[in-house]
């Protein structure tokens, strides 16, 4: 599925279920890094050999999906894999993601967040 197939609360719902795989992927250094250079197949294999349930979070939820019931294998994979990477709403994503870990905060707003 494209993000751009997901509307309203469909959409809303995908992005909530997106958060925490995500996050968990753009922690990684390395993830970003490959992402920052727009090496999609260098970062898509770091997130598979790393973050192996976030990916599966992620393909569960872009294929609407939970998670408990969601089922891939090596033949199916490669194609749920290269249909993420060629949505360039999913790359720009990413990409935006990424460089937005990389930014440094702030004084006064990484302070007020620390509060919290």
């Amino acid at each position: 599925m494209r993000l751009s197939e997901f509307k309203d609360e469909e959409a809303l719902e995908l992005l909530a279920n997106l958060i925490e795989p995500l996050g968990e992927m753009f922690q990684d250094a390395e993830v970003r890094l490959a992402l920052k250079q727009r090496r999609m197949l260098r970062a898509a294999k770091l997130m598979i050999a790393n973050h192996k349930r976030a990916v599966f979070e992620m393909l569960a939820a872009m294929e609407r999906t939970p998670v408990e019931e969601f089922s891939c294998n090596v033949l199916t994979l490669p194609a749920k894999l290269l249909e993420i990477n060629n949505d360039p709403e999913f790359i720009r994503l990413f990409q935006f993601a990424a460089a937005e870990l990389d930014e440094k905060p702030s004084g006064a707003a990484s302070g007020a967040m620390a509060e919290e």
